[in-house]
């Protein structure tokens, strides 16, 4: 039969394991990152694009164009622009395509875009 201090190991490291687990959850149900996972999602399924300041395609591949035997051809809600190398996305067109992803995913999107840290946050998580 176990002792007082076997039990006490066990229970620690069954704690420390959930612990580990629940955090590794938290972090993917965090919602400017799973903000930032839906909107690469809209782009690489052609739910959404970024064009070229004319509304072409980008000089640069995939931004949620396909390629066809005519040219490219986008699909989906235009969400920004591409110019000089930076990326530019309209906020309001990026929400209404990230919360009907989310949606349709059975798993809403818990952020207000209107808010300030729902911004801050965008922003730090497109930087990376």
């Amino acid at each position: 039969m176990p002792d007082r201090d076997s039990y006490w190991k066990m229970i620690w490291g069954a704690l420390g394991e959930a612990a580990a687990a629940q955090a590794g959850h938290h972090l993917a149900s965090e919602p400017a990152r799973r903000y930032v996972q839906l909107v690469s999602a809209a782009l690489a399924s052609g739910r959404a694009h970024v064009a070229s300041p004319t509304g072409d395609a980008p000089q640069s591949a995939g931004w949620g164009w396909q390629l066809t035997e005519y040219g490219s051809r986008s699909s989906g809600q235009r969400i920004g622009w591409i110019e000089g190398g930076q990326v530019y996305l309209e906020p309001d067109a990026v929400f209404a395509v990230v919360k009907r992803l989310a949606d349709e995913t059975g798993e809403p999107i818990a952020l207000q875009w209107r808010t300030d840290g729902a911004r801050f946050a965008m922003r730090e998580h497109l930087r990376k």
